[in-house]
């Protein structure tokens, strides 16, 4: 049976080889009967009881060896699970699917634990560096080189991207979620303010104002009953949610829908403020200043211009991850702007006013308020700048 025991722990350890081989076993009735009561025993109370023990030891030792295992393999995997998690959702912001992006980032950390072992026993054996500093400088080279191919290679962007993950702005419009009516009214008031603020004196015919992409807006109530616009022009591309605007708009045929292209939209139009809440962060960084000159192409001399986007703060890259890992994040091509970017587009052709971060609203939005010069035709209207910046 090959049981190495061969003493009074021979009968435990004959037991537990019978059920590991998943023998039969049963239990025979026999008489004990001890001669000169017992004297000829050769068992000894203290060693061979201890050595009974220590298969009941060796047992107990390994469950709780095996527990250990199984709670560190557990914890590595909850670990690199996390891990993973926010490494593509709020370091890299990465759109690649699980199914492509998991399997090369398991691939990646195999690599990297055996390089590091690899890395570790050279520099311990052939270079004679003790163990902690060689772990060290073993896991500060790698640092760099797995931070490379996390980036490039495992949480790459995909260029194909397909319809599928663009913002689905049917669904959007057909059901907002409950939060949306809380940040709703905390952006209006933010608008409301600029506008009162640095909106140029009404001349006789009235304010004009332009909302681009502002499909089924929900600013335009507000600032009808607020600031009695003459005309208040919306221009989207998507068709149903300027639908949804016309069936609920009321203000006395102030409202005008038109169905046209941030991109492509070429007119050129007088109005006192043009303005657009989350629009411009849905282009790449090379369309992304096209729509902004829109917007300025179609501010009177004198008007103001009125952006607000989702800047990459903590905040935001901790909320939209949130969203992300529980499946309900809905627009999938945002892309979060920083001002610079803002201010390169504008290119100093109109003054910036005004700026402030919502951070109110979580995914943190950042305002900006231009006026395009009121100067005579030819002058140059980057000669002066203002930048004011809202400490709250």
């Amino acid at each position: 049976m090959e049981i190495p025991s061969n003493r009074y722990e021979f009968e435990l350890d004959a037991l537990l080889k019978a059920i590991h081989l998943r023998f039969e076993v049963r239990e025979i009735p026999i008489s004990t009967l001890y001669l000169d009561d017992n004297r000829g025993s050769h068992f000894n109370p203290v060693l061979d009881s201890m050595r009974i023990y220590f298969v009941l030891t060796r047992f107990s030792l390994v469950a709780i060896i095996t527990a250990v295992a199984v709670s560190q393999i557990l914890a590595r995997l909850v670990a690199m699970s996390f891990n993973y998690l926010a490494v593509r959702n709020a370091v890299f912001l990465s759109d690649r699917d699980h199914s492509r992006a998991l399997p090369r980032y398991v691939a990646l950390v195999a690599a990297i634990g055996f390089a590091s072992y690899l890395l570790l026993t050279a520099m311990r054996e052939q270079m004679g560096i003790p163990t902690v500093y060689a772990k060290l400088i073993a896991e500060g080279l790698l640092f760099l080189a797995n931070f490379t191919f996390q980036r490039d290679v495992v949480f790459r962007k995909d260029d194909d991207r397909s319809d599928s993950r663009k913002t689905d702005w049917h669904s959007y419009y057909r059901s907002v979620l409950p939060t949306a009516r809380l940040t709703r009214r905390y952006t209006t008031r933010c608008l409301l303010n600029a506008f009162r603020r640095f909106l140029p004196p009404a001349t006789q015919h009235g304010l004009h104002f332009m909302e681009i992409g502002g499909a089924n807006s929900c600013f335009f109530e507000p600032i009808v009953a607020e600031l009695h616009p003459r005309r208040y022009l919306v221009v989207d591309t998507n068709e149903f949610g300027l639908n949804l605007l016309m069936q609920r708009a009321v203000g006395g045929g102030v409202l005008e829908l038109r169905h046209a292209d941030a991109l492509e939209l070429t007119s050129v139009e007088n109005h006192d403020a043009v303005f657009s809440v989350g629009l411009i962060e849905h282009f790449d960084p090379e369309g992304t200043s096209r729509p902004i000159r829109a917007h300025l192409r179609n501010v009177r001399p004198g008007g103001i211009l009125l952006l607000t986007f989702p800047t990459p703060t903590w905040l935001y890259r901790a909320s939209r991850s949130a969203c992300e890992a529980a499946g309900i994040w809905r627009f999938h091509d945002e892309r979060p702007l920083e001002r610079q970017e803002i201010l390169n587009a504008v290119n100093q052709d109109a003054l910036l006013l005004y700026e402030k971060t919502l951070w109110p609203l979580f995914f943190t939005q950042h305002l900006m308020v231009f006026r395009r010069p009121d100067l005579p035709s030819g002058a140059h209207s980057g000669s002066a700048t203002i930048d004011l910046h809202a400490s709250s």
